[in-house]
């Protein structure tokens, strides 16, 4: 349905996407899905090559599950993967933006437990927390101008840099959620920020060109090795990052008994981060990237209709403004705004309802920067499409 769930409650999905709404469920409802991504990335460089992500399928799952404690209490928690971040550049080595990112993944897993009242007249409440424990793996290579003319020419990649790390944050969530009537039901909810710092080791390993490195320096006794070996030694590193906060508010619509209409407007507070830096022990490696985090606006629309008793097909467009102003777009995060068209299928078998979905999202060609020391002018274009697959099994007990 294009994501527009913040006012609909069909199910224990509702306990993450329309907390307060859960009140409408009672018993218990559990909820297993499992996704299925594919993307496509390329960074075009003006005057040069064309660079494409390698080709790969990643799984993630989520769970929900609602149960009714008390008349007028519910409790729900859901289990998901509320962000994350996948890429990994062919030919890295040779990649233009390897200075900044040969490889990033980020991956995330949130749990977050609610507690529903209601309702109360026609309204009801709901408040919980999310903890969210993050990992992260960031590969790329380091160069300098000043040692790369030593050589000859440049940029030269002089050490390829390995970074993992984890770590983990506490946030909360609110919800409300208004029935005019029974056809028509209003929600909204709002997810906290959530900052995470990874403290984690930064592993070196030289790879400039034997030529540079038995370059002597002015001093006439220390060469470009030396140099080298002195600089990139494993350490300790730091790198700080805040999840931000963002809220929803839907309305979801019964025109007949068969037909559900629900829009959704999101807000998501691009503010709260506007780069990721990578902090050492020896601050001279210090270095920071543009870091366009998924913000701004998005607008969701969804459609469920009723064809048979037992089955159901869904209709969803979702579109999304930029992640962030022009030209913050980089290889570590190279995706912007973006249009998403999504259909699916439930379908009743026994006491088990079975949903399956698909979606591909085109994201806008976005202007970005590639190499380092250079937030200004773009690089190049990056160009990205996503599918994802998702099934999911849900059961009332």
């Amino acid at each position: 349905m294009g994501g527009a769930a913040a006012a609909t409650v069909a199910d224990a999905a509702a306990a993450y996407h329309n907390p307060a709404g859960i009140v409408e469920l009672t018993g218990t409802h559990v909820l297993a899905t499992g996704f299925a991504s594919a993307d496509q990335a390329r960074l075009r460089v003006f005057g040069d090559r064309e660079y494409d992500e390698e080709d790969g399928l990643r799984l993630d799952g989520a769970l929900f599950v609602t149960h009714q404690i008390a008349q007028g209490v519910t409790a729900g928690v859901s289990v998901t993967e509320p962000w994350f971040l996948d890429i990994d550049w062919e030919r890295p080595t040779s990649f233009a933006g390897r200075f900044r990112a040969s490889e990033a993944q980020v991956r995330t897993l949130a749990v977050s437990p609610v507690v529903a009242i209601g309702p109360v007249g026609r309204w009801s409440l709901a408040a919980g927390i999310e903890a969210v424990h993050s990992d992260l793996d960031l590969q790329r290579f380091e160069q300098d101008p000043a040692l790369s003319a030593l050589g000859g020419g440049g940029p030269i990649s002089l050490a390829r840099t390995t970074i993992q790390s984890d770590a983990t944050g506490v946030g909360w969530t609110a919800s409300v959620a208004f029935r005019p009537e029974p056809r028509v039901s209003i929600a909204g909810a709002y997810h906290s920020e959530i900052e995470i710092v990874y403290n984690g080791f930064a592993d070196f390993l030289i790879v400039a060109p034997e030529a540079l490195q038995d370059v002597i320096l002015p001093d006439g006794e220390t060469t470009v090795r030396n140099l080298l070996d002195d600089r990139f030694t494993d350490r300790p590193v730091r790198i700080p990052l805040v999840l931000p906060r963002r809220g929803v508010a839907g309305i979801a619509v019964r025109p007949s008994e068969r037909l559900e209409l629900a829009f959704d407007a999101g807000w998501t507070d691009r503010g709260a981060v506007d780069s990721l830096a990578v902090l050492y022990a020896d601050s001279i490696l210090d270095d920071s990237t543009p870091w366009p985090v998924r913000g701004g606006w998005n607008l969701n629309v969804g459609s469920e209709l009723q064809v048979r008793d037992g089955m159901r097909v869904r209709l969803g467009y979702t579109w999304e403004d930029s992640r962030g102003p022009a030209g913050a777009v980089t290889p570590f995060a190279p995706a912007s705004g973006a249009d998403a068209v999504s259909g699916g299928v439930g379908f009743l078998w026994g006491d088990m309802t079975f949903d399956v979905g698909y979606r591909i999202t085109f994201y806008d060609d976005a202007e970005g920067v590639a190499f380092p020391h250079n937030t200004e002018a773009a690089d190049g274009v990056y160009e990205s499409v996503e599918h994802r697959v998702a099934i999911g099994v849900s059961r009332t007990l």
